[in-house]
């Protein structure tokens, strides 16, 4: 510390590792000494006084979002680093205590202690006191070892409503996959993109349909998926079935009979396939003409469900995807 407190450059000159170990810090009380020293200094370098502490400057770098999924929440994250585009990180710095997390539900709200909502070191800070739909603003500030403030950070928004975009497989989405949050009564525009070789199909969830792109009207939480299929076929549509009793005189037959209708965007029509869907796995039961738009199974037990899968394929052996028809 001598040469320290006259103002010298400190030259470290021992290496850090060498063969001979003549001259090795690694491992050794040379390393012990050094790391005591620089934590010693740290963050006082411009000072001769080692016991100062400094007043943190402007937390940078905060964002907020409502979390996805579960009970309403907002997560406040931090890049961590003390100033942008530097390294250096608040865990880093000797003089930090916490960062003091404010919420208002109005812009410009006073930072005290009414709208203290917590302390954290962390970088994620996860508020569980809020409700779907309210707009809330937060803005933090960084302590110091002296429980002295520093300014606050900016303020920032959390809208009321969030929407969850999902993409079947075959595609994305515009905005990409993820959570997003909107204002009560926004209208969200969201766009299906197909991957090569696939198209566009339906939405799912919150939103249904085949217009591309959807537009999502922020009055409460939704979740939306864009479904794709491969290009050139669609499975058939309106796939139904029903059971029918086939009475004689001397007997009674259970029959099952499948509808469907042909899906007029699929060129190049070679077949149907047929399946008997349990559980996980599908068994082939019949390959269809292509202008077939009915299946009759006999043999069927009156009480039992059954569910059944059907697909189309062009000549080139492409399948579409199945879709499926229970009937109990």
């Amino acid at each position: 510390m001598r040469p320290y407190d006259y103002g010298a450059y400190l030259v470290n000159f021992w290496r850090w590792w060498d063969g001979d170990k003549e001259h090795r810090i690694k491992g050794m009380n040379k390393e012990i000494a050094l790391r005591n020293f620089i934590q010693r200094i740290r963050d006082k370098a411009k000072s001769r006084d080692l016991g100062i502490v400094y007043t943190p400057p402007r937390v940078a770098g905060l964002r907020a979002e409502f979390a996805a999924g579960g009970a309403p929440a907002v997560e406040l994250r931090l890049t961590g680093k003390i100033w942008d585009g530097l390294k250096w990180e608040w865990r880093e710095w000797g003089d930090f205590l916490h960062f003091e997390v404010y919420k208002g539900t109005e812009p410009n709200f006073a930072a005290d202690a009414a709208h203290l909502v917590g302390t954290t070191r962390e970088y994620l800070y996860r508020d569980t006191a809020v409700a779907s739909g309210q707009v809330y603003y937060y803005k933090l500030r960084a302590v110091n070892a002296n429980n002295a403030a520093g300014p606050l950070s900016r303020e920032v928004k959390v809208p009321g409503y969030g929407l969850l975009i999902a993409a079947g497989v075959g595609g994305t989405t515009d905005p990409v996959p993820g959570a997003y949050m909107y204002e009560p009564g926004a209208t969200a525009t969201v766009r299906a993109i197909p991957d090569d070789k696939f198209e566009f199909s339906h939405w799912s969830g919150d939103a249904s349909g085949t217009a591309n792109p959807v537009q999502v009207v922020m009055n409460a939480r939704k979740d939306i998926q864009a479904n794709f299929v491969r290009s050139g076929m669609f499975p058939p549509l309106n796939f139904t079935g029903k059971k029918v009793v086939n009475r004689s005189l001397s007997q009674e037959q259970t029959i099952l009979v499948l509808n469907w209708l042909a899906d007029p965007r699929n060129k190049n029509m070679a077949k149907y396939r047929m399946y008997l869907v349990e559980g996980n796995t599908r068994r082939l039961l019949a390959e269809l003409d292509p202008a077939a738009t009915e299946y009759t199974r006999r043999g069927i037990a009156k009480d039992k469900p059954y569910t059944f899968g059907i697909t189309a394929l062009n000549a080139e052996g492409l399948e579409s995807l199945m879709v499926t028809a229970t009937v109990k």
